[in-house]
């Protein structure tokens, strides 16, 4: 192996290993939920909102459980594909508010920075 991918998986571990709930994601509890979650919604929620028609194949915590057990378990789940999983969800739980646009091209959050200037 060569040091990028060393390094990469070595920094993966440490990712992994900092998050109590990667231990519950291989659970039969969990698996049992998004699979259940996946058969009663089996479509992306965020696809259809923008007019788009693609199988779910993430359940996705929805506010996320920010490692709560209780809320990983328990807590509302949303049915979405990979790409809207990996990108934009992703990326709002990072930054604090989404960046999709109405059909006027306008930030729909309440909590982007744009509509929050204009308080």
């Amino acid at each position: 192996m060569n040091r990028r991918v060393d390094s990469r998986r070595r920094a993966d571990r440490k990712r992994w290993a900092d998050k109590p709930s990667r231990k519950w994601y291989p659970t039969a509890r969990w698996k049992a939920r998004r699979a259940a979650q996946l058969k009663r919604v089996p479509w992306c929620e965020h696809c259809k909102a923008a007019g788009r028609s693609r199988a779910a194949t993430v359940a996705n915590h929805n506010p996320p459980h920010n490692e709560n057990e209780k809320a990983f378990f328990t807590g509302s789940l949303e049915s979405v594909c990979k790409e809207c999983h990996d990108s934009p969800i992703q990326r709002a739980e990072k930054q604090g508010f989404r960046r999709d646009l109405d059909g006027a091209g306008w930030p729909v959050d309440p909590n982007h920075p744009f509509n929050k200037s204009k308080r």
